[in-house]
């Protein structure tokens, strides 16, 4: 959903080792000076015009609000407007995450995993997860849980992972909501449940995320947790192969030769 004050962030994906940005609405003050910059440049940014965006956010930044250092971290981060700089879009990071914007503590704790700009530091991603997480940003709280998940900065734990992706979810997190799907149906951390991995894979995929649908729709295909329905399974395969899910992909092409009679 964009909003009027929506904010560019990265999440990673677990297990999809990519990046990608979602938008936020959080409530931001500032002088009015610097807030009237920011909605400009917010403006520009959904129009495609990512070189006013950028001189506006800079501006926004230099007066003092931290949204528009993170957009324009952003900016540099993806060479939208402005050359692809991580090193700049890091220091656009840190101005944010310390004037206390959460989303900006996130996106810096993610160079820091990747090595984006930045020597790569688990140790110091799982600081600014924890930051970002205790702020209220949802994509941290899935971040530091993905960590924790593989043992990266922290000890493996499985437990304090499926704590993190349930916290992440409830706080509208899609990617919190698969993540902590796969860990029940796995039983990792929690007990295995197929019920409760196909409920937050529901909640995922009608969040928009691809892998969901597709892990909904495996579940589907075989009975696991839901009654097997090769209908809804073709559902769930479609709605993500058309967002460029190619497993989903491969899974529709077996499924519509052994049971043509389940694709529509």
């Amino acid at each position: 959903m964009i909003g009027s004050k929506a904010l560019r962030t990265f999440t990673e994906i677990l297990f999809l080792s990519v990046l990608m940005f979602f938008v936020s609405i959080p409530v931001m003050a500032g002088s009015k000076k610097a807030e009237s910059l920011f909605e400009q440049g917010l403006k520009a940014d959904k129009q495609g015009n990512y070189r006013v965006a950028a001189e506006l956010y800079e501006k926004a930044c230099s007066a003092g609000d931290a949204l528009g250092c993170n957009n324009l971290g952003y900016l540099y981060a993806e060479g939208l407007g402005v050359p692809q700089n991580y090193a700049k879009a890091a220091e656009l990071y840190e101005k944010a995450c310390s004037a206390g914007d959460a989303l900006g503590c996130n996106n810096l704790g993610i160079l820091y995993e990747k090595g984006l700009g930045v020597p790569q530091n688990y140790a110091k991603a799982v600081e600014l997860y924890k930051k970002a997480c205790s702020g209220g940003e949802a994509g941290g709280c899935n971040n530091l849980g993905a960590l924790y998940e593989k043992g990266l900065g922290v000890p493996q734990n499985y437990a304090k992972a499926a704590e993190l992706y349930k916290k992440a979810c409830s706080g509208g997190n899609a990617l919190g909501c698969r993540n902590l799907g796969i860990l029940y149906e796995k039983g990792l951390g929690v007990p295995q449940n197929y019920a409760k991995a196909a409920e937050l894979y529901k909640k995922a995929c009608s969040a928009g995320d691809a892998l969901g649908c597709n892990n909904l729709g495996i579940l589907y295909a075989e009975g696991l947790g839901v009654p097997m329905n090769k209908f809804k399974a073709y559902e769930c395969w479609v709605k993500a192969a058309r967002q460029g899910d190619v497993n989903a992909q491969h899974n529709l092409d077996i499924l519509c030769k052994e049971s043509p009679w389940a694709c529509k």
